[in-house]
């Protein structure tokens, strides 16, 4: 259960940097990435991310 926080933790810390990147990325600076966070639902994010965190496998290409 530790490692199930601290990944959620990790990627919570991450996410604001992440949003930055995706509003520069992928609307070229159009949007801000508060207009871009009010348009998405974080948490479904957040769980997308920790499923593939959890069902990683460095073998499959």
């Amino acid at each position: 259960m530790g490692r199930w926080c601290n990944r959620q933790h990790l990627i919570q810390e991450a996410y604001p940097i992440a949003l930055k990147g995706a509003a520069l990325e992928a609307f070229e600076g159009s949007y801000s990435a508060e207009e871009i966070g009010q348009k998405i639902d974080k948490m479904t994010i957040i769980q997308d991310a920790l499923q593939q965190i959890v069902t990683f496998d460095p073998n499959q290409n």
